[in-house]
């Protein structure tokens, strides 16, 4: 059994869309693929303390990610992008 630590500490971690994903404050959201912990997104534009609260399938490769604080972003292949909604 491998344990991975965090740089920080993890947040979250759960399952989306059949992988496995995690929240570190520092490094934000992580996909592992490979044995390797690989950040979504760079840079990290979630909040340093900020929890990951779910990330759930949208449809196709994207999905949605709620956070304690700040609400929702959407994932796709151009990044994270923060919800307009209120």
């Amino acid at each position: 059994m491998a344990v991975y630590k965090a740089s920080s500490e993890w947040s979250f971690m759960g399952i989306c869309q059949g992988r496995l994903y995690a929240h570190d404050y520092l490094h934000g959201i992580l996909r592992f693929d490979n044995n390797t912990w690989s950040p979504l997104t760079v840079p990290n534009l979630l909040g340093t303390n900020d929890p990951v609260t779910a990330i759930l399938p949208v449809g196709g490769d994207s999905m949605i990610v709620t956070t304690l604080k700040t609400g929702f972003y959407f994932t796709s292949k151009r990044g994270l992008l923060k919800s307009q909604r209120q």
